[in-house]
């Protein structure tokens, strides 16, 4: 079910009885699985995938979809994570190295 002043971009994709309340926004590509309700004024940004219900006014991103703000950080340090998981092993050889003293 499709509510009043949605607005739903190209390849979105829609499965079961998913329902779409008033205001809502799919941007382009994303999937929502069977059974869920996508409330009021909630914006779904480009490519996410949709599990769950997502509750009014929210602003969801990512696959699976979650927090759009916090889902802005974890990307940005993504590209990060292979030298952050070095520097983690080093300081932890330096802890062990300064705790055996």
């Amino acid at each position: 079910m499709v509510g009043e002043d949605n607005i739903i971009c190209a390849q979105a994709g829609l499965a079961g009885s998913s329902i779409l309340e008033r205001n809502v926004l799919l941007a382009g590509q994303v999937g929502i699985s069977g059974h869920l309700t996508i409330h009021q004024d909630a914006i779904v940004y480009a490519q996410s995938g949709i599990g769950h219900d997502v509750p009014a006014g929210a602003r969801v991103s990512g696959s699976p979809a979650f927090a759009a703000n916090v889902w802005l950080r974890a990307i940005t340090a993504f590209p990060k994570l292979p030298e952050l998981l070095k520097t983690v092993r080093e300081l932890k050889k330096k802890v062990e190295q300064l705790e055996k003293i």
